[in-house]
């Protein structure tokens, strides 16, 4: 094998980066329905506002919205602050806020300004699925 056919092995190195997260983003996945919407995230993702209204209960409807019992025992659970059950999931701020970086890790710092419903489904799937379950 010649010299020009070696492929060199990639340097590998953490990067820890400061970013200013605007707080309207944060405010606007907690506080609002858009994300919700079918050409966000609301084809896979039922949102259900918390009890206290600080975000959002999220239920993945992949068999069609959630039935009463399982609303019911959601909204017990994150009252009694036990882990939700399967297949619910928390929007909070420490969510949306995890957004954003799965935003700048995949975008870059300035990913905000090409934003769109598809972007915003990935940073919300990444953030709380921690994988990109539906497409």
């Amino acid at each position: 094998m010649s010299a020009s056919q070696i492929k060199p092995t990639p340097i590998l190195h953490t990067l820890t980066l400061q970013v200013e997260i605007p707080v309207r983003f944060v405010s606007d996945m907690v506080n609002t329905r858009d994300i919700f919407s079918n050409d966000q995230s609301g084809y896979w993702a039922y949102g259900m506002r918390c009890p206290d209204g600080l975000g959002w209960l999220i239920f993945e409807q992949v068999d069609g919205a959630p039935q009463e019992s399982s609303i019911a025992r959601a909204k017990l659970h994150w009252r009694d602050h036990k882990p939700l059950p399967e297949g619910w999931h928390l929007l909070d701020d420490a969510v949306a806020i995890r957004a954003w970086c799965e935003g700048v890790k995949r975008w870059g710092v300035n990913w905000f300004d090409q934003v769109d419903g598809g972007r915003r489904d990935v940073v919300l799937q990444l953030s709380l699925l921690g994988e990109l379950r539906y497409a």
